[in-house]
């Protein structure tokens, strides 16, 4: 990709490759440097506007996070992934009534999309009502096991802490395989509260230590 944008400076396709490239390796400065160049060249492109959003929502930006998913949704309502990451911006920053509808949406038109479960569950939980959160948590992993916010939000209830398959596959995963930062701080933070749980202190600790570093960084 950057052998294509040397070439062709002004070729939108090839920055938004980049970008993605990027994404995925977790490098989110860079990425969203790439991305921001990728509108500039086109500012129609609903890739590059939730990109953006997405990176800013990574990197605790929520009002430019939402301004750009927003906006890409100003140009495409129908995009599914795009009312997704707006509900959890909302939610994030309190806007529960609209990020509940727009994950409600979600679930009428792809019932097995287990961010539309995961949001909801935060809503719930961000109101008290643990009970719907679970709920909604558990519907989650039941779709991907690899939702490490909802284990997260679990993780401290006897319940998952009983349940071997969680257990199982919390601490047969390692960091080091997951890109986005934020999702290795949940399952750094889910593995200390089940070593604390087993009394594994030292486990515990070094856990919370590795999350703590990674929120700093």
């Amino acid at each position: 990709a950057t052998d294509i944008i040397q070439k062709f400076p002004d070729y939108y396709g090839a920055y938004i490759n980049y970008a993605t490239i990027l994404l995925d390796k977790g490098n989110l400065d860079k990425a969203l440097e790439i991305s921001l160049k990728a509108y500039k060249l086109n500012v129609q492109s609903t890739t590059a506007l939730l990109n953006i959003g997405a990176i800013y929502k990574e990197k605790g930006i929520l009002e430019s996070a939402e301004i750009y998913t927003r906006k890409a949704l100003a140009i495409d309502p129908r995009i599914i992934h795009g009312k997704l990451n707006l509900s959890g911006i909302l939610q994030e920053i309190g806007k529960d009534k609209e990020a509940y509808k727009l994950a409600k949406e979600v679930i009428l038109l792809e019932p097995k999309n287990p961010k539309s479960y995961l949001n909801i569950a935060g809503i719930y939980q961000s109101q008290g009502k643990l009970d719907l959160s679970e709920k909604y948590l558990i519907q989650c992993l039941e779709l991907n096991m690899n939702e490490f916010r909802a284990h997260f939000l679990l993780s401290w209830q006897k319940d998952y802490i009983n349940n071997r398959k969680y257990i199982n596959h919390i601490k047969s995963t390692h960091e080091s395989n997951i890109n986005s930062p934020i999702h290795k701080i949940d399952l750094l933070f889910t593995k200390a509260n089940i070593f604390h749980n087993e009394k594994n202190y030292q486990l515990a600790s070094d856990a919370l230590i590795k999350a703590n570093k990674m929120k700093l960084s």
